[in-house]
């Protein structure tokens, strides 16, 4: 009995393993990633209106996005390199600094 559940649970997990893009690793995928996506972006905006957040005209916003800016350049290239930029085309990337909890809040969603 113990071997059948172990073999069906090991049949369920397999039977969800996608292969991860952006690693090249195969990973256990309990939610569709369009789901995921569209459930991210909702909790983003959500937060977003809770919290005020600083404009570029900030010191400190506008280093955020000088940094975020480098950070998806460098990715962009890294994947360019590699051949394998198509993996990144729809990528929309955002950074925000966060007031009252000296925080930044990087969010990026395709």
């Amino acid at each position: 009995m113990k071997n059948r559940l172990l073999l069906a649970l090991v049949a369920c997990l397999l039977a969800e393993c996608a292969m991860n893009m952006l690693t090249g690793r195969n990973q256990v995928s309990l939610v569709q990633e369009s789901e995921l996506q569209l459930m991210a972006v909702d909790q983003y905006k959500t937060f977003l209106d809770e919290n005020k957040v600083f404009r570029s005209s900030n010191r400190e916003a506008a280093m955020v996005d000088r940094v975020g800016a480098r950070i998806s350049n460098a990715i962009t290239t890294f994947y360019n390199n590699k051949g394998q930029g198509s993996v990144l085309e729809r990528y929309q990337w955002e950074f925000n600094t966060i007031d009252g909890r000296d925080q930044c809040l990087v969010h990026v969603w395709r």
